[in-house]
């Protein structure tokens, strides 16, 4: 049975820049603390938190999917997660580690943290803004979604969408051939993509990577798992049942 736990004092022999000790930014590029630890998948070598130390003694978990590599240093990192749900965590101790039980219900007030403060966040949002002909934030005068075309003119609306339909034929490479001399795809042609959605679509099929450094990282903690194994008391306990 695959069971979790965190390196603590384990040191790698391989000359690989180790995260722990990495610089943990928040939003708007804010230094909100460092990285202590990993939690991570003893079968797979899979790391499903981080552990995090974000002042006044106190130790955070941060799940993987809510990290991503810093834009102000490419060797840090980064969460979206907001101060507001970082004060809301429960506090890590490796003590909620000795068991199966206890860890499960740790997790388990950990995930539900981080979904009352996401709700609660989609609650305020709500309340900060009032609906009606025309959407604004409360106490502005600020235009939030504008009246789209004429108001109360029959017909009208459907009218202009056919004024502004473009043909398909236009839609095609082909108007672009007296630009480029060939149309063909090859090296020297590149697809621009925004970085936003390019993150977003990475980061929900799984491919943004957290960097260089990370991937190393993850790398040699696989090549060291028959080592990490031989520490733990839990895995020595399960080869025993096993032989």
């Amino acid at each position: 049975m695959s069971h979790y736990s965190t390196l603590q004092d384990y040191q790698f022999d391989a000359d690989v820049r180790d995260i722990r000790g990495a610089t943990l930014y928040g939003q708007e590029e804010k230094k909100i603390g460092k990285i202590k630890d990993v939690v991570f998948d003893h079968d797979t070598g899979s790391i499903r938190y981080l552990v995090a130390d974000v002042g006044h003694d106190r130790k955070v978990m941060l799940p993987v999917n809510r990290l991503f590599r810093a834009a102000a240093d490419e060797d840090a990192f980064e969460t979206d997660l907001t101060d507001a749900e970082l004060d809301h965590l429960p506090a890590f101790d490796n003590k909620v580690m000795e068991s199966d039980e206890s860890w499960k219900s740790y997790e388990q007030l950990h995930r539900s943290s981080i979904e009352l403060r996401e709700k609660a966040a989609i609650r305020e949002e709500k309340r900060d803004f009032e609906e009606g002909p025309v959407m604004h934030r409360k106490g502005s005068d600020r235009i939030v979604t504008p009246p789209e075309g004429p108001q109360g003119v029959p017909g009208r609306a459907a009218e202009e969408t056919r004024e502004r339909t473009i043909p398909a034929a236009e839609l095609f490479p082909d108007r672009l051939t007296n630009k480029f001399t060939s149309t063909t795809p090859d090296a020297q042609k590149l697809t621009l993509v925004p970085d936003e959605a390019a993150r977003i679509d990475s980061a929900a099929y799984g491919t943004e990577t957290l960097g260089p450094r990370w991937d190393a990282f993850e790398e040699n903690l696989r090549t060291d798992l028959p080592k990490i194994r031989n520490r733990c008391g839990v895995c020595a306990q399960q080869q025993q049942r096993v032989a």
